[in-house]
């Protein structure tokens, strides 16, 4: 189910006016919470869910404290305040979904001693799994006529022929993904690996770094910065087919998944796409980015793979973890460590499968009984 959706069917299975359910939309010409506020003071709800499962933060929610604290006493946002004032005197809720699991990205918020009294952050760290899975059936295998052949994302797999040792797909040029991109110049990994990108760095102020960060910029000295369109995702910077018919096709042993961000913890489809697709993968994200996949169930690849570099603290080392684990598997047989793989594909791939079926994480099925039915089908 995508985020639409599900606004849409809580709001047909419940037609009752204690509850408002939002989503971006409202932030189409003010992204503050100024729209929130104005549309809780008019419908006058109890309970106020805010949909944002796509991501793990939004930009208002940046906005909460100032760090530039005056006599050690912090400074809040006068809105915040607002909105937790009418929260209270409407007797109201609000509740933000979000993304990923990371509670101490908001620690601010969680805390015992927060004038917040009824704003309250729920996580949905498994919502990008339903997202994949829908993405995948809907705009894969429905919309390239393939349902003869593949009944349900189940029944998708990619293609084993292995001529590289990796593929790393990149749309937007983050700095984490710039700097992947220059040590595996510096290592002599380019020929041996396939990469995307989609964006300059020139194009969006410099690489993109983390969410509330200024931007970082990245002076290339190995890598010659090209545009290089691997998988039809984006051809003059308009989005062709991110579901085109080269997705099984990889032509690689390994999905390197460079993911969203480097300073938090954040799995998306990213992540989740090679675990259906039954790919192997290694992740460069936050510290702890391929740990945090064990506390799902799933199962990390060390017959092949030295995690060590994944609870160190720079990213530098953690990029230089992955390159040093590719050098040790580049010359082996890329088949034959596919086949001693399998076992613990095909369990990741039943896990997954599991996740999507019964979604024991959905912070949606603690308030409304009806949801674990609709959602398993």
């Amino acid at each position: 189910m995508l985020v639409s959706d599900t606004l849409n069917y809580l709001q047909y299975k419940l037609k009752d006016d204690r509850y408002l359910f939002l989503d971006s939309d409202i932030h189409s010409e003010d992204r503050t919470l100024k729209p929130i506020i104005n549309i809780i003071e008019k419908k006058r709800p109890k309970y106020i869910f805010f949909n944002f499962p796509t991501e793990c933060s939004i930009e208002w929610l940046t906005n909460w404290v100032d760090d530039n604290s005056i006599n050690n006493k912090k400074i809040f946002n006068p809105d915040f305040l607002k909105l937790d004032e009418l929260l209270i005197n409407i007797d109201a809720n609000f509740y933000l979904i979000l993304g990923g699991q990371n509670v101490s990205q908001h620690k601010s918020y969680h805390d015992e001693n927060t004038p917040l009294k009824r704003f309250k952050i729920l996580y949905w760290p498994t919502y990008l799994i339903t997202h994949t899975w829908v993405g995948l059936r809907n705009s894969y295998i429905e919309h390239h006529n393939l349902k003869e052949v593949y009944k349900s994302p189940k029944d998708l797999s990619i293609d084993k022929k292995f001529d590289y040792l990796y593929i790393n797909l990149n749309n937007k040029s983050r700095y984490h993904r710039c700097l992947m991109m220059e040590k595996l110049c510096k290592n002599n990994l380019m020929d041996i690996g396939l990469n995307s990108w989609n964006m300059l760095s020139t194009e969006y102020y410099g690489c993109i770094s983390d969410f509330n960060i200024t931007y970082e910029s990245f002076d290339f000295e190995c890598w010659e910065e090209k545009k290089i369109n691997l998988d039809d995702y984006k051809i003059d910077n308009t989005i062709v087919d991110e579901y085109s018919k080269k997705l099984l096709q990889p032509n690689a042993l390994i999905a390197l998944v460079t993911e969203t961000y480097h300073r938090t913890n954040f799995i998306t489809e990213k992540t989740f796409r090679p675990i259906i697709l039954e790919q192997p993968f290694i992740v460069l994200g936050g510290k702890h980015q391929n740990k945090e996949l064990t506390n799902m169930g799933f199962e990390l690849y060390d017959e092949i793979f030295d995690y060590s570099f994944d609870s160190d603290d720079s990213l530098e080392n953690r990029v230089q973890g992955i390159i040093d684990n590719l050098n040790r598997i580049k010359d082996k047989d890329y088949y034959e460590v596919y086949e001693q793989l399998l076992p613990k594909i095909k369990r990741n791939k039943n896990r997954i499968v599991e996740l999507y079926h019964n979604d024991t994480l959905n912070p949606y099925s603690k308030f409304f009984d009806f949801w674990n039915i609709f959602y398993g089908i």
